[in-house]
C-alpha cells in the first residue's frame, strides 16, 4: 500500500491508503447518447414574450417543466419561502433535537460526506452551521479510489475510538442500513 498524497483528495480526519495492484483492464470508451428534448414552440414563444428572455433560456425552462411565467420566475429568482418546510421530513424533529443536544453537551459531531461536489459542499455547509451554533465537528470525505462510495464501518470504528457519538451523513448513507446498525452497536447515533 502506498500513502495517498494530500493533493489526491480533500483533507479529512482520516488518512487513506490505496492498495497496490495491477491496473484494471479498461474497456473502450462508450460514446455518449444524447436525448434532446423538443419543447413546444408555443410554450417557448410564450415565455420569451411574457418574461422578455431569450429563446435558449425559454427552451431550457420548458424542458425543466418550468413552463408557466410564475414557475419560470420562481425558478430563476427563488426565495426561501419557496422551500418546503424541512420538518415535513420523517424524523427531522428527532434529528434536530439530537444535534442540538450534542452542541449543548460539547460533543464532537462527525459529518460524513461524499467526494462529489454536492457531497463536499454539504459537508462544509453543515459543519459551518454546527460550528456557528457553538458545536464541534470533524468530517470524513472518502477518497474516491481508496475508499469508494458510501459509508464504511472502519471509518466509524475509528471515530468511535475518538469518542464520537453522533454521525450525520450528507449526500451518502441512504442505503447504509448495515453501517448504521454497526454504528448503533458502537453506541453511536447515526
Amino acid at each position: 500500500m502506498h500513502r495517498v498524497d494530500e493533493a489526491d483528495s480533500i483533507l479529512s480526519t482520516e488518512t487513506a491508503a490505496i492498495p497496490s495492484s495491477d491496473p484494471p483492464e479498461l474497456l473502450p470508451p462508450v460514446p455518449p447518447r444524447w436525448t434532446l428534448l423538443t419543447p413546444s414552440p408555443e410554450a417557448v414563444a410564450a415565455l420569451c414574450a411574457q418574461l422578455n428572455i431569450s429563446p435558449l433560456l425559454a427552451t431550457m425552462l420548458v424542458n425543466r417543466r418550468q413552463d408557466t411565467p410564475e414557475a419560470a420566475r420562481r425558478f430563476l429568482h427563488p426565495a426561501l419561502t419557496d422551500l418546503h418546510d424541512p420538518f415535513l421530513m420523517h424524523g427531522m424533529d428527532a434529528a434536530v433535537t439530537r444535534l442540538l443536544a450534542a452542541v449543548d453537551r460539547g460533543e464532537t459531531v462527525l459529518v460524513y460526506g461524499d467526494y462529489d461536489v454536492d457531497g463536499a459542499t454539504a459537508v462544509i455547509v453543515l459543519r459551518k452551521a454546527i460550528e456557528r451554533l457553538g458545536g464541534r465537528t470533524e468530517f470524513h470525505i472518502p477518497h474516491r479510489i481508496a475508499e469508494g462510495y458510501g459509508m464504511r464501518e472502519d471509518v466509524l470504528d475509528r471515530a468511535a475510538e475518538r469518542g464520537i457519538r453522533l454521525v450525520v451523513s450528507v449526500d451518502t448513507g441512504i442505503r447504509a442500513g448495515a453501517v448504521v446498525e454497526h454504528a448503533t452497536a458502537l453506541g453511536m447515533d447515526c
